[in-house]
């Protein structure tokens, strides 16, 4: 490729980084510093990110579905160790593919991107039935629980449409179930 081809496809790909312009003088071609303000990785697996996080000098971390109400595979090593490690976690995934996105699951609700097993349904409803005593919604537990833990910076939680975004985020800015 020429140097100008080089600069303009460079000049475009940077165009929506905001960063200053690219200057070619003779032979030489000027592309303006990027600043980077984090690095990270992001994964269902646990093991694989807690690889990342004592092997690595990694700013933050994406879990994907494994700081849940139904699957804390997070909690045992990755958390303690992010904040051991002063990396922030972002928790996504915590309505678990849709099992915990309402009120009372179905039979043939998905959990991790495939059908739920009739145990994990069960296991939902009865924390549906907790939360039904104290007039709370398993929806809104899930995002509250997701952002429970000292490592958790960010949570981020799938919807299909603004309707589930703003009714999402009025989940988990609403107070949390008073304690018994």
């Amino acid at each position: 490729p020429t140097l100008l081809g080089v600069a303009l496809g460079v000049s475009f790909a940077l165009g929506g980084l905001k960063v200053g312009p690219l200057t070619i003088a003779g032979d030489s071609l000027w592309i303006p510093t990027l600043v980077i303000g984090a690095i990270g990785v992001g994964t269902k697996s646990s093991s694989t990110l807690l690889r990342f996080v004592r092997e690595t000098e990694i700013d933050a971390v994406m879990s994907a579905g494994r700081y849940t109400l139904v699957n804390q595979d997070a909690l045992v090593e990755l958390l303690p160790a992010c904040v051991e490690r002063s990396i922030d976690v972002v928790n996504a995934g915590v309505f678990n593919s849709g099992i915990l996105a309402s009120a009372r699951p179905a039979q043939g609700s998905v959990f991790d991107y495939g059908a739920a097993d009739e145990a994990l349904v069960r296991r939902v409803n009865s924390i549906a039935d907790v939360c039904d005593d104290f007039e709370t919604t398993v929806p809104r537990i899930a995002l509250q629980f997701a952002a429970s833990h000292p490592a958790i910076r960010t949570v981020i939680f799938g919807a299909d449409g603004a309707a589930q975004v703003d009714a999402n985020l009025d989940l988990i800015e609403s107070p949390p179930a008073p304690p018994e």
